[in-house]
This record gives C-alpha cells, sequence and structure tokens, in this order.
C-alpha cells in the first residue's frame, strides 16, 4: 500500500473514530464476543480468587478472636456467651458445598451468556431498523 492510499483513507479512518466516539457509530457483535469470552473464563477465575482471600482473612480474624478469648475470657460476658462451641453447618463442607458452587457458577455463566445474547440481538435490530429507513 502506497501512502498515497493511506493518505487518502485518512478521512474515512477518521469518520469511523469520530462516529465511534460520538455513539453514531455501536461496537460490533464481535468485540461483544470478545468481551464475553473474557468474562466467562476470567470471572470464575476471579471469584476463585477471591473467594480464597476471603477464606485466608476469614481464618485469620478468626484465628485473632479466638487467641484474644484465651487471653482475656472476660472479654465477652457470661451472658453473650455460647453454650456449646460453634459448629460448622453440615452443608458448609464437603460435597454439598462443591455442589452449590457448581449450581452458582453454572447459573452465573448462563446469566453472563443470555446478557450478551441480548445485547448482540439489540444490536441486531438496531442495524435492520436503519437498513428499513435508509431504504424508504
Amino acid at each position: 500500500m502506497a501512502w498515497r492510499d493511506v493518505m487518502q483513507d485518512l478521512p474515512n479512518i477518521f469518520d469511523g473514530w469520530v462516529g465511534f466516539l460520538t455513539f453514531q457509530v455501536f461496537v460490533t457483535p464481535a468485540v461483544l464476543v470478545v468481551i464475553y469470552y473474557l468474562g466467562a473464563l476470567a470471572g470464575p477465575w476471579l471469584t476463585a480468587r477471591l473467594v480464597g482471600v476471603i477464606r485466608r482473612d476469614g481464618a485469620e480474624a478468626l484465628a485473632k478472636a479466638e487467641a484474644q478469648l484465651e487471653r482475656n475470657p472476660e472479654w465477652l460476658s457470661n451472658e453473650h456467651r455460647p453454650a456449646e462451641p460453634l459448629r460448622v453447618p453440615p452443608y458448609a463442607s464437603g460435597w454439598r458445598l462443591w455442589l452449590i458452587g457448581l449450581v452458582l457458577l453454572v447459573l452465573l455463566e448462563l446469566s453472563w451468556r443470555m446478557l450478551f445474547e441480548f445485547l448482540i440481538a439489540f444490536f441486531d435490530m438496531h442495524d435492520a431498523l436503519i437498513a428499513i429507513r435508509n431504504q424508504g
């Protein structure tokens, strides 16, 4: 491609950017597909990282609270002290927790997919309405 060809196409390039920046031209469904896959792959990974941070910070906070109670048992008055030690509910451990996590992952991924299908359908309807307006 010669320099002259690039210079001739330059106004068309700027028209495209101006149209994009002024919302006269919308992002294409191809961009939405890329964003969809980034979110579909990065979402579960980021969620797993966040859960790991919450579990680690929660365990540290629990250990600090237990150490405080051991050093100063009067810190928690007898009227607020539980009669028996706190126990983890049976659904919060083992295979049930993994099943709940898997069901939530599937539902969230399905919701993410439906959102992007709606957005792509919106852009398709917009393009069809513009084509109808330009015909008549």
